[in-house]
């Protein structure tokens, strides 16, 4: 199984839902070219794709939420 690495720009705001082709794993968010960009290790023989919500905070911000959240990185 061949799997390749996509980059998804983000938007600097609190709550956005991107589409990753299904099982895609989340490597990192860092900025390239003064835009926030997200990296995940793709399969590119899976067409259907799954929302992922990404929440942006910043620190000492308060975080409310029902759902298990996972650390990705500081930008």
């Amino acid at each position: 199984m061949t799997k390749i690495i996509h980059k998804f720009p983000l938007k600097i705001i609190k709550n956005q839902i991107i589409e990753l082709p299904l099982f895609s794993e989340i490597l990192t968010v860092q900025v390239q070219r003064d835009k926030a960009c997200l990296w995940a290790l793709v399969n590119p023989s899976i067409l259907s794709k799954e929302e992922r919500h990404i929440d942006i905070y910043g620190t000492g911000h308060e975080i409310q939420h029902d759902y298990n959240l996972k650390y990705i990185s500081t930008i």
